[in-house]
């Protein structure tokens, strides 16, 4: 009688926990981790040193009617609005980002500067570690503001444009 009790109670908890189980809810999708940062075309207004102040280098292109604009999307990034055209994988793990290797089409520009900032804009890019994004709304339309933190404290901030 004893052996009979015991495995009818052993045979209880094993289908009572079988249909705990079917109660369990299944995950509910969630977006990519980048969804946010595809959303937009973030264009590059503001540079800043590891100390917070203004790393004019970057922003010296702006006065010259060129902004770079960046676009994620499906682990790749791509930069516009320089002379060529950049890109580069990226992988987004919470507000870690990882940038791989810089490639360009190669074509020469008549401005050797605009070369120069090219060249190092894509020597820079790897280098980002974070990112996030801002709501602000004292921007027109509420924009999103973008902030890629460099390994060494830098930052550039980037504000969305709808696609």
């Amino acid at each position: 009688m004893r052996t009979v009790f015991a495995c009818t109670v052993t045979i209880s908890l094993f289908l009572g926990g079988c249909t705990q189980l079917d109660h369990v809810a299944a995950p509910i999708p969630t977006q990519p981790a980048d969804a946010a940062l595809s959303r937009h075309t973030w264009s590059l207004d503001n540079a800043l040193t590891p100390d917070g102040a203004h790393d004019l280098p970057w922003l010296l292109v702006r006065a010259n009617n060129v902004t770079p604009t960046l676009q994620f999307g499906d682990g790749r990034l791509t930069v516009q609005g320089l002379c060529n055209s950049l890109m580069a994988s990226y992988l987004v793990d919470g507000s870690n980002i990882d940038i791989g290797p810089v490639a360009g089409t190669k074509k020469m520009c008549a401005d050797p500067a605009l070369m120069d900032y090219e060249h190092a804009f894509s020597q820079r890019l790897p280098g980002v570690s974070l990112w996030h994004i801002t709501h602000m709304p004292d921007e027109p339309a509420g924009r999103p503001r973008l902030t890629l933190r460099f390994t060494d404290g830098a930052q550039w901030v980037l504000t969305g444009h709808p696609r």
